[in-house]
């Protein structure tokens, strides 16, 4: 398992504690680069003016995108340069979803979909940002499990957001490296 919350979801599936080993899902230091004074003039100047709060990864329905838009619409009345970049891969009815909640949201001028990028692109995404989400909802699977993009925006030295999904609180409120939310609020 990647986070000690599995432990107990295992147990409770009748796995004895001895043959469970948390390995957790963290990036390495020495290996993950981020190249803090080499950001591309071209991304730098398409994201000026804008303040950037930025989700990258799936967008099923358990990683709380919905919850985000909604959080947009109304951050977009208190910061008028909202812009929230999806970075995502996602099937087409994922996608058709969340489309269709930007147009009934009519947060077309402030959301940016952007399909794959190459891994090196993502911490140029990350450094540009002034947020980083990890919103997910209350599921079993995300109240025992940690995505990695957590440990790369801490990385990047990027405050984060995320929800009260046991292992991300946990972990964001030992390292003090961002603030929690209540999951679908």
């Amino acid at each position: 398992v990647v986070v000690p919350e599995a432990i107990s979801r295992l147990r409770e599936y009748g796995i004895e504690s001895d043959k469970i080993t948390v390995v957790s899902n963290t990036e390495n230091e020495a290996t993950f680069e981020v190249k803090f004074d080499a950001l591309h003039p071209e991304l730098v100047a398409k994201y000026q003016g804008k303040f950037v709060i930025s989700y990258i990864g799936g967008i099923g329905p358990h990683r709380g995108i919905e919850t985000s838009l909604q959080a947009v619409k109304y951050a977009k009345k208190r910061i008028p340069n909202v812009l929230f970049l999806l970075v995502c891969i996602s099937n087409p009815s994922h996608l058709t979803r969340v489309n269709k909640m930007i147009e009934n949201l009519d947060l077309s001028d402030s959301v940016e979909i952007s399909g794959w990028v190459p891994f090196e692109q993502v911490n140029m995404l990350n450094l540009i940002s002034h947020i980083c989400l990890v919103p997910h909802n209350d599921y079993e699977h995300t109240q025992t499990t940690i995505p990695h993009k957590l440990f790369q925006y801490m990385l990047c030295k990027k405050p984060v957001l995320v929800s009260d999904c046991a292992p991300l609180k946990r972990i964001v409120e030992e390292t003090r490296s961002g603030c929690v939310f209540q999951a679908g609020n």
